[in-house]
């Protein structure tokens, strides 16, 4: 099964249990992992992973999030924009590394999306992504079985970054503790999340 897991900042801060909850998944499945790349302990976590798991061939990317500039959080923000993602900019790569076998850690950064002109030019933009939703948007376009959001808190754009996910794939999402990522996975613990159907 191929899983993209998204860490929220409050579960990235539990390392040792980070390796214990993830080991076991990443021995039985493809997985991807994004994290938000403003959090400092980004780096930890894949020292952890790359410790743990010393025979899995591992690559940390930073993944740019592209918006548009057609997105009303740009007509009249209060403060900074906060566009939804609309793509990955380097979806086609991160495929590559996937298939290559590579255990990916995608690092998606909060600020300074990119816009694509009609040129294929790409530019930052003052603006703030969600991560969790970008996350979504990333497990959506690899096609995976399962998107699950580890975290301590799963509320907010934690449930909305799932809600998207289930609804536009009609595929299991699961949010919950990252000391239970193996039982969500096998969907006995956490908040499974399953498009409603009429």
């Amino acid at each position: 099964m191929r899983i993209l897991i998204a860490l929220a900042g409050d579960a990235l801060l539990r390392r040792e249990e980070a390796m214990e909850g993830l080991a076991e998944i990443v021995a039985e499945h493809d997985v991807v992992i994004v994290h938000d790349c403003e959090e400092p302990v980004g780096c930890s976590l894949e020292l952890a992973l790359r410790n743990g798991l010393p025979d899995r061939d591992l690559v940390t990317i930073l993944s740019r999030v592209v918006v548009s500039a057609d997105d009303v959080a740009f007509v009249a923000p209060s403060g900074v924009p906060s566009p939804d993602p609309s793509a990955i900019a380097d979806l086609r790569g991160i495929r590559a590394l996937i298939d290559a076998g590579f255990l990916v850690i995608c690092a998606v950064g909060r600020v300074s999306p990119i816009l694509v002109d009609r040129d294929g030019k790409m530019r930052g933009v003052e603006a703030m992504i969600d991560v969790d939703l970008s996350a979504a948007l990333l497990a959506r376009r690899l096609d995976v079985d399962l998107f699950l959001v580890l975290s301590d808190d799963a509320t907010g754009s934690d449930e909305e970054a799932a809600r998207r996910f289930a609804l536009a794939t009609e595929r299991r999402a699961a949010i919950g503790s990252l000391t239970d990522a193996a039982q969500i996975v096998r969907g006995v613990a956490g908040t499974q999340v399953a498009p409603h159907r009429a």
